[in-house]
């Protein structure tokens, strides 16, 4: 197609009230018009643009041996009769589904608008796969998805309304998992090093044991809405929420007598550290914490130089400029 032919609009400049350079950069080529927060049209250049970034994702998992199915977001409301959220999503699918999806005389309580189809694909393995030798088997779906998120999202994958990719695979033991995982893992980065974006591969779950339950691709910006933290001198990188720092063990020392110290006008732990002449580290410090519900209080004590973190009462280590850094996890779009 001829240049002249093509339907887009240039502009010199995007509008004031956007600070994302990758956004503005989309408004003043052309690539798409937002309707109102959140909510985008993409023209020809734009839907393009989607469309071979969909398609690499396409080649990726097929080179896994995906294999591409197409799941409804109509579903019976029995295959959700397990799950926990089971009576609320029963009461917002049934409401929407009255007001927006013409289905004659079916009876809406047997049906549910799906926000995944984990239920589905299951129901669709059971009745498919008759032997493990079957196994494994790699099945993944693009579609649709509405996030209902506070702030409107902005770029080519973070509108309101975007493309999702799930990918499920199903094998005979836990061992055969383990080993498909790392694979998949390396098969998303080449996806990212195609689009020439250098990503970090952050743990974003862990589970009650501790194990790293699942990854996130994060690309550092300042203009993210997450954090992780990464070490300089390894490739340790995780969500802040998740994080663990390692704790340098302090010298071995031999016991002291205990004895009683005046400590005048040492209202904090630096304070304390600079009247004795001694690191912070040498220090220790009681926390009393007040606990919800009840108002009861408990203690904690832990080293000078911790801190409490604000989301659990747990002592972490302050990360200062020697430690590991913190980045922002931007829109890769």
């Amino acid at each position: 197609m001829r240049m002249s032919r093509l339907l887009v609009q240039t502009s010199r400049e995007a509008p004031t009230k956007v600070s994302l350079p990758g956004y503005r950069f989309l408004l003043r080529g052309g690539f798409l018009r937002p309707l109102s927060a959140g909510c985008h049209c993409f023209l020809p250049p734009g839907a393009r643009v989607r469309r071979r970034i969909e398609a690499m994702v396409h080649q990726g998992i097929r080179a896994l041996d995906g294999q591409e199915v197409s799941l409804p977001a109509i579903q019976p409301a029995e295959l959700w009769s397990g799950a926990a959220d089971h009576d609320d999503l029963m009461g917002q699918a049934v409401s929407s589904l009255r007001g927006t999806v013409p289905l004659g005389e079916t009876d809406l309580r047997d049906l549910v608008l799906a926000t995944s189809h984990e239920e589905s694909l299951l129901a669709v393995a059971r009745s498919t796969i008759q032997s493990y030798r079957q196994l494994p088997v790699v099945l993944y779906q693009v579609w649709p998805v509405f996030q209902d998120q506070r702030q409107a999202g902005a770029g080519l994958f973070g509108a309101r309304e975007t493309l999702v990719v799930d990918a499920y695979s199903l094998h005979p033991n836990q061992a055969d998992l383990d080993g498909f995982y790392p694979q998949v893992q390396a098969e998303f980065g080449r996806i990212f090093d195609r689009c020439r974006l250098e990503v970090l591969m952050s743990a974003a779950d862990r589970d009650d044991a501790g194990t790293v339950t699942s990854h996130s691709l994060v690309w550092p910006s300042e203009a993210g809405r997450e954090t992780v933290v990464a070490c300089g001198s390894c490739s340790y990188t995780t969500d802040e929420a998740i994080a663990q720092a390692g704790k340098t063990p302090p010298p071995a020392e031999d016991v002291q007598p205990m004895e009683d110290v005046e400590t005048p006008e040492c209202r904090t732990i630096a304070d304390l550290a600079r009247f004795l002449n001694v690191p912070a580290s040498r220090t220790a410090k009681a926390l009393f914490l007040v606990t919800s519900g009840k108002g009861g209080w408990f203690s904690r004590t832990g080293c000078g130089q911790w801190e409490r973190s604000s989301s659990t009462p747990i002592c972490r280590l302050h990360l200062g400029r020697k430690h590991p850094g913190f980045y922002d996890q931007g829109d890769v779009s």
